[in-house]
């Protein structure tokens, strides 16, 4: 596990050509993280590199983590820990059910744990991860989705992605990053890396009442609590 987060893949920036954009004189490029890897794509790996430098550290086996059964996130983690030779645990929404993504997660080696809804919907209890910790002393626990500082973190590594690639589009400067929000990670991971810079724009994935503003700004305290200096303090 210890060569995971070394891992640095990088995300094409491709210049988006429509008749409409072209018409009002807006430039737009798509940073294609759909493109770094068939089975660990998009931000998912972006939110699991710090968490993961984290288990090294720590000296942690494998990770365990929670989602439902179509998780992206899971899916990413347990693709990871097949590639990389750590081993992973779900705990999953509801209750046992085979969809594509689960097939994958017992393809890729992943131990599964359904919990129920009510069981899952404790999940945000302060005592949650304890019998889990007991079960697994060894794994290190993941949030749900990899959220958190170490996921934000992981997220704000896409600003230098970016600004390297500035350049081919014959662009010196862009006025902001517009991008959906599911739990809102990878906007915090955004905001400290651009700490004032650029906008940042989410557009809710989710309703209202998942708590993805709240997250946000709970990563950005976490942040200022931890007198972090994003600039000084991601990953390279």
């Amino acid at each position: 596990m210890s060569d995971a987060p070394g891992w640095q893949p990088s995300a094409p920036l491709q210049r988006l050509n429509l008749p409409w954009l072209q018409d009002a004189r807006v430039e737009v490029a798509i940073l294609r993280l759909d493109q770094i890897d068939p089975l660990i794509s998009g931000n998912k790996w972006f939110k699991l590199r710090e968490h993961l430098t984290q288990a090294v550290k720590g000296g942690a086996k494998g990770l365990i983590s929670l989602g439902g059964a179509h998780s992206n996130h899971l899916h990413a983690l347990a693709a990871a820990g097949k590639r990389f030779g750590f081993p992973t645990v779900g705990l999953l929404r509801g209750h046992a059910q085979q969809t594509p993504t689960v097939l994958d997660l017992q393809v890729f080696g992943m131990q599964l744990h359904w919990l129920g809804y009510a069981g899952y919907r404790a999940r945000h209890a302060a005592d949650f991860w304890q019998p889990w910790q007991a079960q697994y002393p060894e794994l290190y626990p993941v949030p749900e989705g990899g959220g958190g500082l170490a996921g934000a973190l992981g997220c704000a590594s896409l600003r230098q992605m970016v600004d390297d690639q500035l350049a081919a589009l014959g662009w010196d400067d862009y006025h902001g990053w517009w991008l959906a929000a599911g739990t809102g990670t990878t906007v915090a991971g955004l905001l400290l890396a651009e700490a004032g810079a650029h906008a940042v724009y989410g557009a809710m994935a989710v309703p209202d009442d998942h708590g993805v503003a709240q997250n946000i700004v709970a990563v950005l305290n976490q942040a200022a609590g931890s007198q972090l200096n994003p600039s000084a303090d991601l990953p390279p």
